[in-house]
This record gives C-alpha cells, sequence and structure tokens, in this order.
C-alpha cells in the first residue's frame, strides 16, 4: 500500500469531516499504517467513541477556546463572525497551535491530526501549517447525514434541524476551505464496508507514504473496524424524497460523492456554492435569534458541566465506599477463617495434650510401680545403710572443703556452640545451664571461681532452679571479671535442681575456660571472715609503726 509521496516536505494528514462522521475511525486507520498523531491524545469516553477519539488534546483544547471566545461551542449553528481570524482571540489561538505543533511533531516526516471543529476554522490552520513548512493532505470524511443527525439526537439530544444545519457548516466550510488543495473525499460507507479499497483509493488520489499493510496491522485494523458499532443506516430515498432536505442536504450530499470520483466536478462545486449563499442569506435571519439564547444555552450547558462533575465525585465517593466496605467484608471473611483455623489447631492442640496426658498418667502409674516393686527388694534393703554412707561421705567431704563442682555446659539458648567451649552469643544474653560432674548439684554457702575469655568485660548472672523455674528470687549477679577471671561466695538455696549461667551481654564470641564451684562448710566461711579481719588488724598496727 505504500505510495511514493509527492514531496520531499514532511507531510500533515488532516482529517476533516462533520461529527460522528466517522473521523475517528480513519484516523486511527492512519495511525495503523505509519501516521504520528502523537501522545497527547484526548481519552476515550465511555458511551461516547469507548475505542478512542484520536484526537489531538491541545487542539481541541484550543479550538473549543476560540470558538468559546465567539460565545459559541462545537453545536452552534450560526456563521463565525465576520474576519474573525484577525480577531485578538484568533491570535492568542494561533500562537498556541504553533508552538504545540513544533513541541509535539517537531520534524516528524508523516503527521496526523483530527478535530471536527477543524471543519469551520480551517482558515486559521491553514497559514500555521503553511508556516512549519509542512505539506497538507486532506481527507474528508462524508457520511449521510440523517444517519450523522440521528446520532447527534441520540448522544447530545439535538434536533434534527439544528444537527441539519450542524452538518451542512461543516461540510461546506472544509470543501470550500479545502478546493483545489490535495484533498480526497472518503465514504463512511465504504470505510465500514471494505476498508482496504477506501485506503487504496485514498493513498493513490494523496500519494500518501503509508506502510505496507502487514497481517499484524490488518488484524488490528479488522478489530477496531466495527461495522456492529454502526447504529442507523439511512437510504438515499430518505434525504432526497423530502423536497426540503433534498435541496439543501441533499444537493450537498450528492455534490460532494460527484467529487468523491471527480474532484474536478464543475457541477458539484457550483451546487455546494450555491447551497452556501442560500444558507448565508438565511443564517442572517436565524443566527440572530439563535445568538439571543446563546447565553442562556452556555449558562445551562455549564450548569450542567457542574453536575456531572458532581455526580462524578459523588460516584468516586460511593465507589471509595463500596471498596472499603468490600474491603472490610474481605478482612471479616479472613479473620474468621483465621478464628476457625484457631478454633481448629486449638482443638487438635486440646486433644494432644489430652492424649499425652493420658499417656502421662499410664507411664507415672507404670514407673511408680516399678518403684515400689524395687523398694521391696531384697537388693534394695540390703543395700540401705551403704547409700546413707555414702551421702554422709560426699556432705563430709563438702564440709572439708574438698567437695568441688567442675561445672560443664549442659545445653545453650541464644548461643551457638563452636567447639572447644567457645560460643558465639546470638543476642545479648546469651543462656548456659550448667551440669555437675557428680549426683547432686551444690547448695548452701559455696565458693564460684570462673575463667571468661571475651571481646568485652564479662558481668555474669548465676540462676538457681528450686523447683520453680529460673526467677529473680534465685539470681545472683557475679563480680566483674579482671583479666578474664571472677571469685566470689555466695548462698545457695537448699534443694538446687537446676543452674543457669549468663556470661555476658553483647552478641559475639566467647569462650568458657572454667566454672568450678566449691562447697563452704560454716566452720571453713568463719575461719575465713576471721582471718581477713586479722589481716586487716596487721594492716593496721603496721601502717602505726611507720607513721
Amino acid at each position: 500500500m505504500k505510495s511514493k509521496n509527492k514531496t520531499s516536505k514532511p507531510t500533515a494528514v488532516i482529517i476533516l469531516g462533520m461529527h460522528r462522521s466517522g473521523t475517528s475511525a480513519m484516523t486511527r486507520v492512519c495511525n495503523i499504517l505509519g501516521v504520528n498523531l502523537s501522545d497527547n491524545l484526548l481519552p476515550p469516553t465511555k458511551g461516547n467513541n469507548e475505542t478512542g477519539f484520536w484526537e489531538h488534546l491541545n487542539t481541541v483544547v484550543t479550538n473549543e477556546e476560540l470558538l468559546d471566545a465567539f460565545d459559541m461551542h462545537w453545536d452552534d449553528p450560526r456563521a463565525l463572525p465576520s474576519r474573525w481570524t484577525e480577531t485578538e482571540a484568533a491570535k492568542a489561538a494561533r500562537e498556541k497551535i504553533l508552538a504545540f505543533l513544533k513541541t509535539d511533531f517537531g520534524t516528524a516526516p508523516l503527521w496526523g491530526i483530527k478535530d471536527p471543529r477543524m471543519c469551520r476554522l480551517m482558515p486559521l490552520w491553514d497559514p500555521i501549517i503553511d508556516e512549519l513548512g509542512v505539506a497538507p493532505a486532506y481527507i474528508i470524511m462524508l457520511r449521510h447525514p440523517l444517519e450523522v443527525v440521528r446520532s447527534l439526537y441520540q448522544r447530545d439530544g439535538l434536533s434534527d434541524g439544528r444537527g441539519m444545519v450542524l452538518w451542512l457548516r461543516h461540510v461546506i466550510e472544509a470543501e470550500r476551505a479545502t478546493r483545489g488543495k490535495r484533498r480526497t473525499f472518503v465514504s463512511y460507507d465504504l470505510l465500514m464496508q471494505d476498508w482496504q479499497r477506501a485506503i487504496e483509493g485514498m493513498v493513490g488520489q494523496l500519494g500518501l507514504p503509508f506502510e505496507k499493510t502487514t497481517d499484524e496491522s490488518r488484524a488490528e485494523i479488522e478489530s477496531f473496524i466495527r461495522p456492529r458499532l454502526r447504529h442507523f443506516n439511512f437510504h438515499d430515498t430518505e434525504l432526497y424524497g423530502s423536497a426540503p432536505l433534498a435541496r439543501w442536504t441533499g444537493r450537498v450530499f450528492a455534490a460532494c460523492r460527484a467529487l468523491e470520483q471527480d474532484p474536478q466536478d464543475t457541477k458539484a462545486l457550483a451546487d455546494i456554492d450555491m447551497v452556501a449563499r442560500e444558507l448565508d442569506q438565511a443564517g442572517s435571519y436565524f443566527d440572530d435569534i439563535v445568538g439571543e439564547g446563546a447565553p442562556r444555552e452556555r449558562k445551562l450547558r455549564q450548569e450542567i458541566v457542574n453536575l456531572r462533575r458532581k455526580v462524578t465525585e459523588r460516584e468516586n465517593w460511593a465507589n471509595e465506599q463500596i471498596s472499603r466496605v468490600a474491603e472490610r467484608d474481605a478482612r471479616i471473611v479472613r479473620r474468621d477463617a483465621r478464628i476457625v483455623s484457631l478454633s481448629e489447631e486449638l482443638n487438635a492442640a486440646a486433644e494432644t495434650s489430652r492424649q499425652t496426658t493420658s499417656e502421662l498418667m499410664i507411664e507415672n502409674s507404670r514407673l511408680h510401680g516399678e518403684i515400689q516393686f524395687i523398694a521391696r527388694t531384697w537388693s534394695w534393703r540390703l543395700t540401705r545403710p551403704f547409700r546413707g554412707i555414702s551421702r554422709i561421705a560426699l556432705r563430709s567431704l563438702g564440709a572439708m572443703r574438698v567437695m568441688t563442682h567442675h561445672m560443664t555446659v549442659k545445653s545453650a539458648v541464644d548461643a551457638e556452640p563452636l567447639g572447644n567451649h567457645k560460643f558465639r552469643a546470638q543476642k545479648p544474653n546469651p543462656q548456659l545451664v550448667l551440669a555437675s560432674p557428680w549426683r547432686f548439684l551444690p547448695s548452701g554457702w559455696v565458693e564460684i571461681t570462673y575463667e571468661i575469655d571475651a571481646s568485652q568485660t564479662a558481668t555474669p548472672f548465676l540462676f538457681a532452679d528450686t523447683g520453680q523455674g529460673f526467677t529473680e528470687a534465685n539470681r545472683f549477679r557475679l563480680p566483674t571479671t579482671r583479666d578474664g577471671f571472677g571469685r566470689v561466695i555466695v548462698r545457695l538455696p537448699n534443694h538446687v535442681s537446676a543452674l543457669r549461667f549468663d556470661p555476658v551481654h553483647f552478641v559475639g564470641t566467647f569462650t568458657i575456660k572454667s566454672i568450678n564451684i566449691r562447697e563452704v562448710s560454716r566452720i571453713g566461711l568463719g575461719l575465713t571472715a576471721l582471718a581477713r579481719q586479722l589481716r586487716q588488724v596487721a594492716s593496721y598496727s603496721d601502717t602505726r609503726k611507720r607513721n
């Protein structure tokens, strides 16, 4: 489909046509075949060209602002003011258009732009395009006027008479603005029925450098060109069967169809000029009447815009509330599911606990029976005196300061064993459970010596468990190590079942070189205290003699 461009200049494809005449569909097809539309496009609207307008956003805004400066809107059927291109509003619009065309299209070799308002505003746009050094190529979309009128009534509530005059204004002014220039008329019917033939004919007339159609681009176009989106289809007899319609609308529609086949058809051009003159003459009467109602219509239009904005805000608020309620319901569902899961886990844990308790009771009964059986045996009864003697002997050794417990680490909490009595503290207060080589743990007065190799000074704690766990009541703060060594005498509670040693208060490595606990008799403790006092007295006497 690629055709050689007739000019070395960049090409601007200008798509003209009355609203609802298929300009959006044509613009999208051109875009797929290589025409740059820029990224600054008007977004699609639900219920109104949902496949997209493909209109340049700044173009639409600037054109609408210019019409607004003339107290007009896109659906105003009046003629534009005399010498409107020389007004300050037109000059300001010209500067805006020139600026955003340079920004958005720059030196693009093939770009396009579309806005139905341009049908009436081409006297302003043409000099701007010429100043950019771009060769324009005009595509005028032609759709049955009754289909356009009915579509405008359904979408905007416009009356048939107003829609017909609007159609005439747009088509006549687009034709007269592009007469003698590089242009083509494209039938909306042909685009919907056989888009490829319509595009090939258009490219042949204009010499557009479109990209070659590929399977991918063909599939994309056919997914976009949807004949089912066409809601109205009128026969020509409905247009020409009415004398009032046939005189203006029918004659212009027939003339444009003739120009579609022969762009130089003199009779068709003469018919359009005749209708244009009569429309201008009639406009000199009804334009003032329409103009009188323009301020009120403008006010109502602004009220409609404000109401729509409020409705949109209310809908957004309602959607937000619905979303919050849905989120809350989802949280409740997740919470209920979690509660059910936890209930099931608790029930399972309770059942497991009951089974474990039952098993422990059975095992306890069995062990109690075995103990009773052992206690009734002759061997146990005969060795009772020897066991008593053994306990007395061990306690005697302790009373003579002979019983020493060389403690070892049985288990560790928050401390990783590294071997060779070395540990890595994973938390600031690692805990070491100690074990004695004897069958019992020390109690009463004891002397504790310990040696800890660490990067920081160690201030250890010792906890004694008497069957109630390691509590603060049986916690002993031991002296800080000096050169890694510490010594202290404390009184441990009776019936110690476990000892816990907390060596350091930092995260890092340390080595427990030794922990020794020696039982001390009261006599020995008293002698030690007496010896300490004698040493203090002797030291005091020596000091007085030297003085």
